[in-house]
């Protein structure tokens, strides 16, 4: 249902963010999102906010954004540790994410 596909469509954005750019991601993921939830015939508008939202959750890798890349070449940060962290501050972002939306999207609609 609408849920399901807005902890999926969050998740795959969140996901494909850490290998390109978060315009990208949101680009791709929100179509695909959009277009799953219509086949589903369920409402795509929380699907779709959750991709565009975990498209930003890009803290992994240091291909995810310019930010991480410039952090990663000071040398101070190594890669494991950009990416236990980095998997750290996904998986809240997409349990806060989530949640908001949950929460704030009936007072939208």
């Amino acid at each position: 249902g609408e849920w399901t596909l807005l902890v999926g469509g969050t998740l795959l954005a969140a996901l494909v963010s850490e290998a390109t750019s978060n315009t990208a991601s949101a680009n791709i993921v929100v179509m695909l999102v959009i277009s799953m939830a219509r086949a589903a015939g369920v409402d795509p508008l929380a699907p779709a906010l959750g991709a565009t939202f975990g498209a930003s959750l890009g803290f992994m890798l240091p291909v995810s954004t310019p930010c991480n890349a410039i952090v990663y070449g000071t040398g101070l940060v190594p890669l494991p540790r950009m990416i236990r962290y980095g998997l750290l501050l996904d998986i809240v972002g997409v349990a806060v994410i989530i949640v908001l939306i949950r929460v704030l999207l009936p007072w939208i609609r």
